[in-house]
């Protein structure tokens, strides 16, 4: 998938919001939305979509991306990622530079989307926000799998969090 334009990763069902955001700053909130998507059917269920997520993205779909706050566009990124109705969303880094309680926004649109059956890979280093949103817990080393868990078993596993995470 790593060579895959980003047309075969969508039409394969993944939406992705990559670490940094990598929004279009001349473009305004809804312009960088609609951008990927291929039917008017398609924007209308990914902007309503999008904006019952993000209610602050809704206010601000005619400012351009550029004047954005750090939150908004993470949100605006993660919200184009839902655009296509992706069945695996890959987050990297999504709570990166933002304020706790943005951080904390985006793991609940990660819990909704996973009630409404969207499977979240996430890559995250905010442990506390990862643990608080996974079903399942695989911690990399040198590009291997080192240790696989449970949230819960993580957390109560202060060996385990020292020796893997220095928490």
């Amino acid at each position: 998938m790593a060579h895959w334009q980003s047309y075969r990763i969508a039409r394969a069902g993944i939406g992705i919001a990559p670490q940094g955001r990598r929004t279009f700053p001349n473009l305004t909130v809804k312009e960088n939305l609609l951008i990927g998507v291929r039917s008017p059917h398609e924007a209308a269920a990914g902007l309503h979509t999008v904006y019952t997520l993000f209610l602050r993205l809704r206010e601000r779909e005619k400012q351009r991306a550029a004047n954005l706050s750090g939150g908004e566009q993470s949100m605006l990124a993660v919200g184009r990622s839902l655009m296509t109705n992706p069945q695996l969303l890959l987050l990297d880094e999504p709570s990166e530079g933002l304020a706790p309680r943005i951080g904390w926004q985006i793991a609940g649109v990660i819990r909704q989307l996973r009630e409404r059956g969207v499977s979240v890979l996430i890559v995250e280093q905010n442990t506390a926000l990862a643990l608080a949103v996974a079903d399942n817990v695989y911690i990399l080393q040198k590009g291997q799998i080192a240790f696989e868990t449970a949230p819960e078993a993580l957390r109560s596993d202060r060996p385990l969090l020292q020796r893997y995470l220095s928490v």
